[in-house]
């Protein structure tokens, strides 16, 4: 900026800018959204997008996604794409003086006491509130049928099937005294009847169930066993060969062989192979 300075020969003045904002538009005259691109002025070349409550690393590629379209007319009148490069058009950009601002440290002690503790909180608002955001995307509602029985329950998708059964059985000796079965004599079903046998290790997530999934509580006399599901077992199943590496060093011969369903997970499937192999889950 020397050349247009009242006094260029003041060279104690510096005079270079640099971009250090980017904010963005989509939409039209009446609505749309807005976005930011800034740079982080300690790292020095490291841009980031702000968007809403999103904060990601800028890439190269997506610079283009502001430049907006290229403002030819359409023969046919017909209307333009909000963008033809990406979706945003720059309508401000932000520059800083350099030089003694690249040092952009500020004592807290400068900072008043009020705007601290403003700043604290909005912060602790923020980490509260991103945590609940990530519990609502970890949280399967499902549906659970037991008799007349329609209830919604909340459960995390990590759980796995044998907690949750647990969970149920508490839930129903809590809310129903008439409910008399003992863990051992119930289990749960899928939407589709499945039984999920052998495969109680595995997560709700595992098991492929989201939220709205409708699952039936199912029991049995103690005297009784659970009934069949007829081509659960061999519904998508694998042969595994598995073989056992012996002391020497040596493969044992020959290796040992198992059918298990396709979609059994890690945890369920390791539990099979050390009850076979005689061995600790740890050493799969």
């Amino acid at each position: 900026m020397a050349p247009f300075l009242d006094d260029p020969s003041d060279m104690s003045v510096e005079t270079r800018y640099e971009l250090f904002s980017v904010l963005l538009h989509s939409g039209g005259a009446f609505g749309g959204h807005y976005q930011a691109f800034v740079k982080d002025v300690a790292a020095r070349n490291q841009w980031a997008r702000f968007n809403d409550s999103q904060v990601t690393p800028l890439v190269e590629a997506e610079w283009e996604s502001g430049f907006g379209d290229d403002g030819i007319a359409k023969a046919d009148d017909s209307p333009k794409p909000l963008t033809a490069k990406g979706g945003a058009s720059a309508y401000m950009l932000m520059y800083r003086r350099m030089g003694s601002w690249d040092e952009c440290s500020v004592d807290d002690a400068v900072i008043p006491a009020d705007v601290m503790a403003h700043v604290q909180g909005e912060n602790e608002a923020f980490l509260k509130e991103k945590e609940a955001q990530q519990l609502r995307r970890d949280t399967l509602l499902l549906r659970l049928v037991y008799g007349d029985v329609n209830k919604q329950i909340a459960v995390h998708k990590q759980t796995t099937l044998a907690e949750a059964t647990q969970l149920l059985h508490t839930m129903f000796h809590d809310f129903s005294p008439g409910f008399t079965c003992t863990l051992d004599c119930v289990r749960v079903r899928g939407p589709g009847g499945e039984a999920y046998t052998g495969r109680e290790s595995c997560t709700l997530a595992e098991l492929g169930l989201r939220s709205g999934t409708a699952l039936t509580l199912e029991t049995r006399l103690p005297c009784e066993e659970f009934p069949t599901v007829v081509g659960e077992t061999n519904k998508f199943s694998v042969h595994v060969k598995v073989f056992v590496l012996q002391d020497n060093g040596e493969f044992a011969d020959p290796p040992m062989e198992i059918d298990v369903a396709a979609d059994l997970c890690m945890p369920a499937l390791k539990q099979q192979l050390a009850s076979l192999c005689k061995i600790a889950v740890a050493l799969i």
